[in-house]
């Protein structure tokens, strides 16, 4: 939208909700059947998509003048922030009984909840296991409860592109030589944190208990390890994803 004869912008907010059954991202039955989370082991039931994004904020904005003739210099900006992916807390080993580590959805403890025992733990693991739970937002709303699937999203994203364009003359009448430099994720240019797109990585599960078994009617908690974080979507094991890092394009064009 153009506010002067210099100045363009504009700004959006979109919300959504999508929901499926089983979001396809395996290429065999067997594995697209493990990878999606579950109450009950027999329920195929729908579920927040795996990349539902329940908030978009998009906003752009350009500035352009004429120096010298009608040969324009142009700055841009243009930010896209937006909710992380959702993701399911969940045991990391098999609990139900299925034979499948992947798809049990983890049961949130009450403080000295009675349907769970933590096994040799000490006092201050099981006070650092509860202090977690009670940092988290969805957790610490749910104790008493089986997750459920996709009810948590990773952080918010936020993504700024930068672009500056400069016209120059061409060999010829009114042709123009066009140079452009744009920096996309500038943030992660000024500090290498920001800008980072995290997740709970390709299956959209995140385990809050890395194992766990049952005995005598009771959950048995292993917590020698921490929850698990979350993971940079952009890492050394896939290098084509640089959606969390900032790049540099420079481009010329002749227009005739």
């Amino acid at each position: 939208k153009p506010f002067s004869e210099n100045w363009f912008g504009d700004v959006s907010f979109t919300m959504s909700h999508a929901t499926e059954v089983n979001p396809g991202s395996s290429s065999q039955a067997y594995s697209g059947y493990k990878y999606v989370v579950r109450k009950n082991v027999n329920d195929d039931l729908a579920g927040t998509a795996d990349r539902n994004v329940p908030k978009s904020l998009k906003a752009s904005l350009t500035w352009q003048h004429a120096f010298i003739g009608d040969y324009k210099t142009t700055i841009s900006a243009f930010y896209n922030g937006h909710s992380g992916l959702p993701y399911s807390w969940t045991f990391g080993s098999d609990v139900n009984g299925d034979s499948i580590t992947t798809d049990d959805l983890v049961y949130i403890p009450l403080k000295n909840d009675p349907l769970v025992s933590y096994g040799t733990a000490t006092q201050a693991q099981i006070d650092a296991f509860n202090a977690y739970i009670d940092s988290n937002s969805y957790l610490s709303k749910h104790r008493g409860q089986i997750a459920s699937r996709n009810a948590s999203n990773a952080p918010w994203v936020n993504q700024l592109d930068l672009g500056l364009q400069q016209e120059l003359p061409g060999f010829f009448g009114k042709d123009k030589f066009v140079v452009r430099m744009d920096i996309y994720n500038f943030l992660n240019l000024l500090n290498k944190k920001w800008g980072d797109v995290e997740n709970a990585g390709f299956f959209g599960t995140r385990n809050l208990v890395s194992s766990a078994t049952t005995a005598n009617g009771q959950y048995v908690y292993n917590l020698s390890k921490p929850p698990q974080d979350y993971t940079l979507y952009d890492s050394y094991t896939n290098p084509s994803r640089v959606v969390s890092r900032w790049q540099i394009l420079f481009t010329l064009r002749y227009k005739f």
